[in-house]
């Protein structure tokens, strides 16, 4: 946390610093993604038993950002998004595989320094990076096990939103290319990267098991389980208005 706190107050130190402004940009975007939830753990185990399934998702949003050259500038975005994790088990008594599937939604919100070639030709070729925190609104989970009773009566599991942690941090990085369209609007094409920073999972979570009558709290995740992270990757597409200063 503090390390993603020192890198946003250096994001704001650059803002300020540089004389050169240019104007504002707004616009929107939307991106299919890819999504992996990478355990150390899951990965060591072999795939009779579990193994990892591509998992595919979407997210959009607003953008907003201030060249503060012709080349540097500070963006933002607020963006809606779920990604997650498909995979495949072989239970204990079960002779087939069982497919999962677990789904997370986030509002995402990026800082980001963005470095651009100059604007005299159609095409402008840029590189971003920068710090994301992201608020975990809801989580999904479904198996196409039958054997699976959600109402068992002497099991109190916790909602699926509670095994996940509530605020994500994450690096954010990508390259692309805007077209210019008009003078002011550009298509914005671009390739974008996030790789967790703290763990997704929430290694507390507890349920109930009712054992001679009595509830026994138990941890959820096993003892001493890897860390989770994240990685995510997608095309992002979108249009920017820029306001230019006349």
């Amino acid at each position: 946390m503090r390390k993603l706190l020192a890198i946003s107050g250096l994001c704001l130190l650059l803002a300020h610093s540089l004389p050169a402004q240019k104007g504002w940009k707004a616009g929107f975007t939307v991106s299919p993604l890819n999504s992996w939830m990478l355990n150390q753990s899951d990965l060591d185990t072999v795939e009779s038993v579990f193994k990892y399934q591509s998992t595919w998702g979407m997210q959009g949003g607003l953008v907003g950002g201030y060249n503060l050259s012709q080349r540097l500038g500070v963006w933002t975005n607020i963006l809606y998004g779920v990604q997650g994790q498909r995979y495949t088990t072989m239970p204990n008594g079960l002779n087939r595989e069982v497919k999962n599937n677990t789904s997370l939604y986030y509002i995402k919100v990026p800082l980001l320094i963005r470095f651009s070639t100059k604007p005299v030709r159609k095409f402008l070729w840029s590189i971003y990076a920068g710090p994301q925190f992201s608020y975990l609104t809801k989580a999904k989970f479904f198996n196409d096990d039958y054997r699976f009773l959600p109402d068992n009566p002497s099991v109190k599991y916790p909602d699926t939103r509670d095994l996940y942690n509530e605020f994500h941090y994450s690096m954010v990085g990508g390259i692309g290319s805007d077209i210019r369209l008009t003078r002011e609007l550009y298509l914005n094409l671009n390739v974008r990267v996030e790789y967790s920073l703290n763990d997704t999972e929430k290694k507390s979570a507890q349920y109930y098991e009712k054992e001679l009558n009595r509830l026994i709290v138990k941890n959820y995740y096993p003892n001493k389980r890897p860390i989770t992270r994240t990685f995510v990757y997608g095309l992002n597409v979108g249009f920017t208005y820029h306001f230019l200063k006349r």
